[in-house]
């Protein structure tokens, strides 16, 4: 059906004019209703205009949260991880021998007692150490991690061979019977430590570096291991025996000097009395004129010299002399010999000796060191003698 071109109208097909508008109907061709329809501008395009702008700013918002989320999570989780490594890196610094790593993980100052201790223990050059060092194995237990403010502490959980029960009933003479010992030991114990920090500027420093969590662990580089043989002396000053009932101060001391050997686990326990009756003259002849004075009660030399003629001595001098000849001259250097031998055995820091005409007697073993309380029967001390023993070869 043709429609009017200028007005639309429908137009039949004998019309020569648009009976509406007038308009001349020759020329005017037939028009598809849906061809020709007047229709309104579609609004597709903006509205796909809209959806894509805010599809972008969503985008973009989405960006902005995961950004600000990544730096919150990284924030948070930066003190844990830093605090984790600290105490990683100081375990790997124990378990090194390491000790510059690890005191500058500390406040410590460098020629602190604390510092002392670990470049001293550090510094040791033990195949025995050395082979439980390298058992030593650890873990940063990360559950245990708390932080508070400038404040943490976490706990390491160490893991190393049971050297106690490797060389438990083993007679063990010489380091390699204590290898084999510790070769054969397949019994493990875990140490925990509990590791406190604090920060300090960029850093988290170790601030219990001395707490009794590392003597534990650290306690086989003083671990005697049975091995104590060789010769050792001590002294005792027993100068309290004889100034005991004196009202004055006598100079020096009055040492008795003891040997100790150990060997095959065998020991021989002696006090030379030619040595400790040379001590006992040496020590009165410096203080005989105080002890004199002390006896007379006076300093006056007129009434000394009255003394020592009315004792039949020709002056005081010739009376200290005297007194000290007769003296000395009531020491029996085999009867000052002290004596005693039979067989030891060390158990960890005890070393048990069995006398042979005594009673048996333990000693302690630290650092490489004995020390021995004996009983003094005879009174010759004045008292129970503690002798620390240093080895001398």
């Amino acid at each position: 059906m043709p429609f009017c071109r200028k007005c639309g109208n429908e137009i039949n097909a004998i019309d020569r004019f648009c009976l509406k508008c007038g308009m001349p109907v020759e020329g005017v061709a037939d028009y598809d209703t849906e061809a020709h329809s007047i229709t309104t501008p579609s609004r597709e395009p903006r509205e796909n205009k809209n959806k894509g702008l805010i599809l972008a700013v969503i985008c973009l918002s989405i960006a902005v949260v995961a950004v600000l989320a990544v730096n919150a999570i990284w924030f948070f989780f930066k003190p844990r991880r830093d605090v984790v490594k600290a105490a990683d890196t100081f375990a790997q610094a124990l378990i090194k021998q390491d000790a510059e790593d690890l005191l500058e993980l500390t406040a410590e100052d460098e020629d602190s007692e604390v510092a002392t201790y670990y470049k001293d223990l550090f510094n040791s050059d033990n195949e025995i150490i050395d082979t439980i060092r390298e058992t030593i194995t650890y873990s940063v237990a990360e559950n245990t991690l708390v932080i508070d403010n400038d404040k943490a502490s976490v706990c390491v959980v160490f893991t190393m061979m049971d050297y106690e029960e490797a060389i438990e009933g083993s007679e063990c003479t010489d380091i390699s019977e204590v290898l084999e010992a510790l070769e054969d030991c397949d019994i493990n114990n875990e140490i925990s430590v509990k590791m406190d920090f604090e920060k300090d500027g960029d850093d988290w420093i170790i601030t219990n570096i001395d707490d009794s969590y590392y003597a534990e662990l650290l306690q086989f580089y003083s671990y005697n291991f049975g091995l104590v043989e060789g010769k050792y002396t001590a002294s005792f000053d027993c100068s309290d025996a004889f100034v005991e009932e004196m009202s004055v101060d006598l100079e020096g001391t009055l040492d008795a000097e003891f040997e100790l050997k150990l060997e095959k686990g065998e020991y021989e326990l002696v006090l030379d009395g030619d040595s400790f009756k040379a001590n006992c003259e040496e020590y009165l002849s410096n203080n005989m004129d105080a002890i004199l004075k002390d006896a007379f009660g006076t300093d006056d030399e007129a009434e000394l010299a009255a003394y020592a003629t009315y004792l039949g001595y020709a002056d005081y001098d010739e009376m200290k002399a005297g007194v000290l000849e007769e003296t000395m001259s009531s020491f029996d250097s085999e009867e000052l010999d002290v004596s005693d031998s039979g067989k030891y055995t060390v158990k960890g820091d005890v070393i048990n000796f069995d006398s042979e005409d005594n009673e048996d007697f333990d000693g302690e073993v630290t650092d490489g060191k004995i020390t021995i309380v004996m009983e003094d029967e005879d009174g010759i001390f004045g008292g129970d003698v503690e002798l620390k023993f240093e080895k001398v070869m």
